[in-house]
């Protein structure tokens, strides 16, 4: 049985921004656990149109982005912050 991962993309300049290629503009992000997920995407920014606003993504949403970011030879930006997060958290 394989690991589940859950997915959180942090928009660069607010939800609403695209680049020419019409895909999002920032990060995706991978986590273990729906917890820590849930958890740094309500520390992000207060309002979605905010600059590094987060939000969460369904695995089938990341897989379609980091395809897309192929497709377009954009260079795909997947952030595994479980380490930096648990160490945040105080624990190891």
């Amino acid at each position: 049985m394989s690991a589940r991962t859950f997915y959180a993309f942090e928009h660069r300049y607010g939800v609403n921004t695209r680049d020419e290629d019409r895909l999002p503009i920032g990060k995706l992000h991978a986590f273990t656990s729906a917890i820590q997920r849930d958890y740094w995407v309500e520390e992000g920014p207060a309002y979605m149109t905010d600059a590094w606003a987060r939000t969460k993504l369904l695995a089938r949403e990341a897989n379609r982005l980091l395809k897309s970011q192929e497709a377009t030879h954009h260079k795909p930006r997947l952030v595994h912050l479980e380490r930096a997060l648990n160490s945040f958290l105080g624990r190891r």
